[in-house]
């Protein structure tokens, strides 16, 4: 199985209105980490015009001067699609990538908006529309009684388990989080053998 662990960070939170400032990402097969990246993308040389909240950037530690200096975002766009066929074969419907994150409905939400917006209408060329979501894993074992934290943030379940995480920036977010999936699954889904290579389980 291909697995793509995704992080981003972005200038708010509706992927209609605003765009991706960082999006790191691994490219993992059968567990061994094939491709790893941190892109930054300006936000203000989209195509359509990009809101940007202050709050945003602060949570990030960034200001309009910095993300402005980023490379142009046609330019990380056309790179980062170069980067999936070459690694799936996007006419293969049996050959796709599986997104791993946290909460990864907002990343892929914005992943999608940047496709759109860069004219191209395949990004299920090229991912899964099954996703493994970290975050809703998470919920489920806090509901069976298994976690006891006083929230579901990331750098909190991370503490929990004793991942090391410098919240809120891309590439630490999605290396911590690989990190605490792998952990995850090794304390409460004991029977899935993560040294498998066959289709039915897979390394992480």
């Amino acid at each position: 199985m291909k697995l793509i662990y995704i992080d981003t960070e972005t200038t708010g939170l509706n992927p209609s209105m605003h765009g991706l400032t960082e999006l790191a990402f691994i490219l993992v097969e059968d567990g061994e980490v094939r491709h790893k990246e941190l892109m930054r993308i300006n936000p203000l040389t989209y195509n359509k015009e990009v809101d940007i909240e202050e709050e945003a950037l602060k949570v990030t530690g960034k200001d309009i001067v910095e993300i402005s200096n980023y490379p142009e975002s046609y330019a990380q766009f056309n790179r980062f699609v170069s980067l999936l066929d070459g690694f799936v074969d996007k006419f293969d419907k049996n050959d796709k990538l599986t997104v791993v994150g946290y909460n990864i409905g907002f990343d892929v939400g914005f992943i999608r908006a940047w496709f759109e917006d860069n004219g191209c209408r395949y990004y299920g060329s090229y991912f899964s529309y099954k996703d493994i979501d970290v975050f809703a894993f998470v919920k489920h074992l806090k509901l069976l009684g298994f976690i006891d934290t006083p929230s579901d943030k990331l750098e909190v379940i991370c503490e929990a388990f004793e991942v090391e995480l410098d919240a809120h920036q891309a590439m630490s977010d999605i290396e911590a989080t690989r990190e605490l999936y792998k952990k995850l699954v090794g304390k409460f889904l004991p029977s899935v053998d993560t040294t498998c290579t066959t289709s039915t389980t897979c390394k992480l």
